[in-house]
């Protein structure tokens, strides 16, 4: 059974703004009945490996939480969400069909757009040790991380995904669903497509973290040539 946490996390210390505060507001509306737990400094080790400690030395609270998530899920199960996604109905139907991860635009698995677990997950725990067997740090000796939907959808595909169809697709230990789960709104743009099947809305709103909006773009976007469609030549482009 997945617990009826929803986990998110806040380090820095920093007051959280409005849209924030509106979305866990959405998660209360829609999930009356789910605990909300807040991972910070002040339940959460971050001295736990070598990658929590730079993360976080770096003040990179974006890049800490993209292990951090997985640890707690791993751990404790539940729902995890990041602090820009706003629900629209309730969680109930959805993490009663099991564990899931869903697609983002443009065809990459992000873990931060909305999924759930129960304790001991096999893919969630091979994600956070891809974490762990890693340096990220570069030849300079700065800090310089992979982004998460990278590292996710690498492992995915080793899972048997095709990453290049949104569409729901099982796997041995996950469901993925399409990107209007969690993703119906486009990034750099107003524009959003809501479908029957959306649960919540990703915001890349992003507002805590460090960079601002070239992080954000840095961090979830990526433009695909279109003379790159066919899924080996991608695969090799991005992944390998």
């Amino acid at each position: 059974m997945i617990p009826k946490v929803i986990n998110y996390c806040w380090f820095g210390k920093n007051e959280k703004p409005q849209i924030v505060k509106d979305c866990i507001d959405s998660w209360k509306k829609f999930c009356p009945d789910y605990e909300i737990k807040q991972w910070d400094e002040s339940n959460y080790d971050i001295n736990k490996n070598s990658y929590t400690r730079t993360a976080y030395d770096n003040k990179q609270w974006a890049f800490l939480t993209d292990y951090v998530r997985l640890d707690v899920m791993y751990h404790h199960g539940g729902v995890y969400m990041d602090t820009d996604v706003k629900l629209i109905k309730s969680l109930d139907l959805l993490i009663n069909k099991g564990p899931f991860m869903a697609f983002e635009q443009r065809g990459r698995v992000n873990t931060g757009v909305g999924f759930a677990c129960e304790p001991g997950n096999l893919i969630v725990k091979e994600n956070m040790q891809y974490y762990e067997k890693h340096s990220f740090v570069n030849e300079k000796g700065k800090f310089d991380p992979e982004i998460c939907v990278k590292i996710t959808t690498k492992i995915l595909i080793s899972h048997g995904l095709i990453y290049t169809e949104n569409r729901t697709q099982k796997l041995k230990d996950l469901t993925i669903y399409p990107s209007d789960y969690f993703s119906p709104k486009k990034m750099g743009t107003n524009k959003i497509k809501i479908s029957s099947d959306t649960y919540g809305i990703h915001l890349y709103a992003s507002s805590w973290y460090k960079g601002g909006s070239f992080i954000k773009k840095f961090k979830y976007y990526l433009i695909i040539p279109k003379e790159f469609i066919k899924y080996n030549v991608l695969r090799k482009k991005l992944y390998e």
